[in-house]
């Protein structure tokens, strides 16, 4: 038996986690920019349904280190409850587009 307006309910609700996904992905990138800049400025390029892609430009290190500065911002994600993993990396002349598998979202219930 289907309730009417139920399945819009659940689309509603994903909607929301999506858009709180994103908005914590986008608080996370913040933070590691303050802390990160000018040496290395991170960047949203494209926020799809289980992934995401960065890009990292700027003067930073690149021939020893290179993969921490993008490891520093899955820490930042994990801090605000977004687990993911690194499944690309495409260097580029200004740095580097790396994409974000998100494996897990803890966000926050209210």
């Amino acid at each position: 038996m289907r309730v009417a307006g139920f399945d819009g309910y659940f689309k509603e609700l994903k909607n929301s986690r999506a858009e709180e996904l994103k908005n914590t992905i986008k608080k996370a990138i913040a933070r590691y920019n303050k802390y990160r800049s000018p040496e290395v400025i991170a960047k949203l390029l494209s926020n799809k349904r289980d992934f995401f892609d960065v890009s990292f430009t700027g003067p930073f290190c690149r021939t020893c280190g290179f993969h921490d500065y993008f490891d520093d911002l899955k820490v930042v994600l994990e801090d605000l409850g977004v687990l993911s993993e690194i499944t690309k990396i495409r260097e580029i002349p200004e740095g580097a587009i790396v994409r974000f598998k998100v494996s897990s979202y803890l966000y926050p219930v209210s």
